[in-house]
């Protein structure tokens, strides 16, 4: 497995339980692993705040990052290069898809919750 010198603020498993997903904050970077510890892809989050929750879709085809200091961002990830989607300026801290995959849900800490089809991002 690769070594690292930073600590990850969140990890994610997907659906097909043989990738994961992990966040770190310097470099603020994404990254798909295999189960073997091997580096699928990688890219670098703009942006301010801590990601402190990551969630994949049902499916497998999207992952969605927030946290209390960072606004929603969602990446369809049959992209070569996935492109960051931002699903608003207000922070979410609750991020979960719906189970059809066809809805993304976002909770924040005043107690909001709000509702995307992700038809709206591709």
């Amino acid at each position: 497995p690769e070594e690292r010198e930073n600590w990850f603020t969140t990890v994610a498993f997907a659906p097909d339980s043989q990738t994961l997903a992990t966040f770190s904050q310097e470099p603020r970077e994404i990254v798909i692993w295999n189960r073997e510890g091997e580096a699928l892809r990688r890219w670098f989050v703009e942006g301010a705040g801590e990601i402190t929750n990551l969630e994949f879709s049902p499916d497998g085809n999207w992952l969605a990052a927030g946290g209390d200091q960072a606004p929603v961002q969602l990446w369809l990830l049959s992209d070569d290069e996935p492109e960051e989607r931002d699903l608003s300026d207000s922070v979410g801290n609750i991020i979960t898809f719906s189970e059809d995959g066809e809805e993304i849900y976002v909770g924040n800490r005043s107690g909001d919750i709000t509702a995307w089809s992700l038809d709206e991002f591709t």
